[in-house]
């Protein structure tokens, strides 16, 4: 899977502390504002090397829906990401118009979290992604923006390709989730061959959180 492939619906941290998950307090679903931004680096994971930034502004909430529209180094027109409330990518197959929302969250993360993607399409709509996530309880991790207690979700599962050539192959990745921005502050991803060759591997940062009050938080 090419890292156009991936959301939002993406290893220089260090981890310090950590609280299982079964000693865990559930951690609840928050409540975005329109206003509310956050910008992230997407780095190569093989060396380290920063691939683009992008940030992300709520715009509207629109049904089940949250609208953001972003920007990144390589797309200074924008674009716009749907998202439901439980933080999960929506979007469709091309040609095709139903929509799908999944992702490694869905609130409340608990003791013992599990939750299972079933067939996300890529933002690009040419495949798609399965995979079961388990929660690894919290852990402090460090990224541009400082340092957080994040909750961890482990996911493994397999992506498809079914536009312009077909494919298939293992993907790997983590989440981590800290409520003191609302927002996933870390992700890191490897995907694997057909023939099992790891293949693209990407690390996802949070460089800074800005709520609707203005008042940033780095």
């Amino acid at each position: 899977m090419k890292s156009k492939m991936l959301p939002l619906l993406l290893i220089a941290s260090c981890f310090v502390s950590r609280v299982a998950a079964e000693e865990l307090t559930p951690i609840d679903r928050p409540t975005w504002s329109i206003g509310d931004t956050w910008k992230y680096r997407i780095l190569d994971g093989w060396n380290g090397a920063e691939r683009r930034q992008y940030v992300n502004t709520v715009v509207a909430f629109e049904g089940d829906f949250v609208v953001l529209r972003g920007t990144s180094s390589t797309n200074a027109d924008g674009f716009t990401v749907r998202m439901n409330a439980d933080q999960q990518s929506c979007r469709s197959l091309q040609n095709d118009s139903s929509v799908v929302c999944d992702g490694p969250f869905k609130f409340p993360l608990s003791a013992m979290y599990e939750h299972k993607i079933v067939k996300l399409p890529f933002p690009n709509g040419k495949g798609t992604v399965s995979g079961e996530c388990v929660g690894k309880g919290v852990e402090k991790v460090s990224v541009p923006a400082g340092e957080f207690e994040a909750y961890r979700v482990d996911c493994k599962g397999h992506w498809t390709r079914i536009f312009d050539g077909v494919g298939y192959g293992r993907i790997e990745d983590s989440s981590w989730y800290a409520p003191a921005v609302k927002r996933m502050v870390k992700y890191s991803m490897v995907d694997f061959s057909p023939q099992g060759m790891p293949n693209n591997k990407e690390i996802l940062e949070l460089m800074e959180f800005k709520p609707a009050s203005l008042s940033a938080v780095k």
